[in-house]
């Protein structure tokens, strides 16, 4: 029993003016019947009805369903009574137009939790549309289309049913036949119409409720004996918001194909930005070890000399006192300071390998306690092997380098040619970062000074009149005496020393008038890819987040953009039970699929970019993966884009939530 007590409602036309429509309505209604509610236009009919719907709510009064108050519902138990009890049937039947007959059913099934199939096909062969079960809404007639909302009213079984202007839009054969069903439906149910059509009122009512300047008339309304009531079972949801998403992808597939887009390029940047990252920074920290001459560190000192007749600075490099080297290094335990032999590479140098000479390449040391014969190349030096050939094989080394000496007693210079020729073994390929393709050979450093220590120049030897070889000579050599390198060679034996004397060269560097300078060319070559790679990296950040934001940005203006586009299909489901919950996960798993699919062809876009990006690397830097696929990141950023797509598609949804579900479903 449908019982309204003292039902009021008023409405506001401006600040000063309102308009009371309804004014201390009260009748009661049996279970089962068909009773109308009429009256003048605006006399309030629609209001009372949407009041009875809960989709309006009155000022005053109270509405009672077998004795419970339907005011005092919370919104899940409204949405359960709509869904579970009651039918709503409207003038401009409110289906949905781009989805087929079949599918506004299936819909409404699953929203209802009764997937009840020989119902839905019993319903639709009584109403004689079997033929046009799969016919878009949008191309039936208008009889077709108010079975159809008939269909879906009735296909939950529902206790109530509720018409506004049911007939409005329909002929009159069409308006007779859809009375009769009514009046069959009545028999179960109770049927409340509202209508201005006097002839169908005085032939099919069973009652009448007038309003007239918003008091309700009461006319032929009698209490009858209900039947026995069924139980009301409620049901939930069955797959009503995977069902409803997926259709949405199809009709929303302009919106989900720019969200796909977007999506889809800032995943793959992201994705394609954090292997950068970090496989730079795994690379970046292991740089200066795949250089056999890392732990050599060339220490010398730059003297500044100011111009007085220009404002140029002069700087000249000369070789530091061996004692402020020492009190310098004197924290590191495990080093050696050596000569510095670099006037010696500085020469005419062939390399023969098999026969074949070899010039233009750039020659550098390697430091280890041993005498060995065995040279390293690096990878663009590789080629110096036949590609038959094994590591192993012999290679002739020939140095000649013209050796000047300042006999200051006898003021003149001595000349004197260092010539050397060994054979070597080619013993490793060294795969090194390097910005240019320079072939280089990596030399023993300790062999060479031991030559050195048995070379004696003839020439230089007569002149001081003392048997004297060439490392004589050089550790004798005065700072700034060419001969010296200018310089000395500090070796780091202890991988941790070598990073702190790492961290000296770059205070050196950096700074003016320092008591030495101190070297390494591995390490400064390492540090300027590492310092323009982090410019580089500054600017790229910012860049990802402005992806971030303009995704964010551009799914929820889509979302606010669908979400008004589609604010009578919302209101529709409001009517059919659908909680604004489910409204919201809605939205957010239509979004979520359109991201599944955008990560899952961003990871095979990510899989191709990180692997061509390696293999240019390779071939222009080094060897090493500067593009690293690490899974823990790759789930954290797919973990962010699920985050930032719920908030994105959430946020738009609750700001413009509060629609006027009566008036959304009176627009056209």
């Amino acid at each position: 029993m449908l019982e309204v007590s003292k039902v009021s409602k008023t409405f506001k036309l401006d600040s000063k003016t309102s308009i009371k429509v309804l004014d201390d309505v009260t009748f009661t209604l049996p279970d089962q019947g068909l009773f109308f509610i009429f009256g003048k236009s605006g006399s309030g009919k629609s209001t009372l009805l949407n009041i009875l719907e809960l989709i309006c709510t009155p000022d005053s009064g109270n509405i009672c369903l077998d004795g419970k108050s339907l005011l005092k519902l919370n919104k899940k138990e409204k949405n359960n009574l709509l869904k579970n009890y009651c039918g709503v049937l409207f003038q401009d039947f409110n289906l949905f137009e781009n989805l087929t007959i079949n599918e506004n059913l299936e819909i409404a099934m699953r929203i209802k939790g009764c997937i009840n199939y020989e119902r839905k096909n019993k319903l639709i062969k009584k109403y004689g549309l079997s033929k046009l079960l799969n016919s878009k809404i949008n191309k039936l007639s208008g009889g077709e289309k108010q079975r159809v909302a008939l269909i879906r009213a009735l296909i939950g079984n529902p206790k109530i049913i509720f018409c506004d202007e049911p007939t409005g839009a329909l002929d009159y054969k069409n308006s007779i036949m859809l009375m009769n069903d009514l009046k069959e439906v009545s028999k179960e149910a109770l049927v409340i119409v509202v209508s201005h059509n006097e002839k169908l009122i005085k032939d099919y009512n069973e009652g009448c409720i007038e309003i007239v300047d918003g008091i309700a008339v009461l006319h032929n309304i009698k209490s009858k004996q209900n039947k026995p009531k069924k139980s009301l079972n409620k049901k939930k949801e069955r797959g009503f918001i995977r069902y409803f998403a997926f259709k949405k992808l199809k009709l929303n597939i302009k919106k989900n194909l720019i969200s796909f887009i977007s999506l889809f390029f800032g995943i793959t940047i992201i994705l394609s930005s954090i292997s950068f990252f970090i496989g730079f920074n795994t690379v970046s920290n292991n740089l200066e070890n795949n250089f056999p001459d890392n732990n050599i560190f060339e220490v010398y000192k730059n003297e500044h000399y100011d111009s007085s007749n220009s404002n140029i600075n002069l700087v000249k490099k000369v070789r530091p006192n061996i004692n402020t080297v020492k009190n310098v290094f004197n924290v590191y335990k495990d080093i050696d300071i050596v000569p510095s032999l670099n006037y010696f590479l500085d020469s005419d140098i062939t390399l023969k390998v098999l026969g074949k000479e070899f010039k233009n390449i750039t020659y550098s040391f390697y430091y280890k306690n041993s005498y060995s014969k065995n040279i390293y190349l690096n990878q663009f030096a590789e080629n110096l092997i036949p590609k038959n050939k094994i590591l192993g094989i012999n290679s002739n080394f020939s140095l000649k380098k013209k050796i000047e000496l300042y006999v200051k007693d006898e003021e003149k210079i001595v000349n004197d040619n260092f010539v050397f020729n060994e054979d070597f073994i080619i013993n490793k390929i060294i795969n090194q970062f390097t910005y240019l393709n320079v072939p280089r050979v990596y030399l023993p450093y300790n062999y060479l000074l031991n030559i050195l220590k048995n070379y004696y120049p003839m020439n230089i030897s007569n002149v001081l009149g003392v048997p004297t070889n060439y490392y004589e000579l050089l550790i004798n050599s005065k700072n700034d005496d060419a001969i010296s390198s200018y310089s000395f060679f500090v070796i780091s034996n202890n991988d941790q020393e070598r990073k702190e004397i790492y961290k000296l060269a770059d205070y050196c560097q950096n700074t003016k008038n320092t008591i030495i300078d101190v070297q390494n060319n591995p390490h400064t070559l390492s540090k300027s890819f590492i310092d323009l790679t982090n410019s580089l990296i500054i600017g790229l950040k910012i860049f990802l987040i402005i992806i971030c934001l303009c995704n964010v940005f551009l799914i929820g203006f889509l979302t606010f953009s669908s979400f008004n586009k589609s604010r009578k299909e919302t209101a529709i489901l409001k009517v059919l039970g659908v909680r604004n919950s489910s409204l919201n996960e809605l939205y957010v798993l239509e979004q979520f699929i359109v991201l599944l699919f955008a990560f899952l062809i961003s990871t095979i876009s990510y899989v191709i970019i990180i692997n061509c990006g390696n293999n240019v690397t390779k071939s222009i830097f080094f060897s090493d993966f500067l593009f690293d696929f690490n899974f823990g990141v790759y789930l954290l950023i797919f973990l962010i884009f699920i985050i930032l797509t719920i908030v994105s598609t959430m946020i738009p949804i609750l700001v413009s939530s509060n629609i006027d579900v009566a008036k959304e479903l009176k627009e056209e």
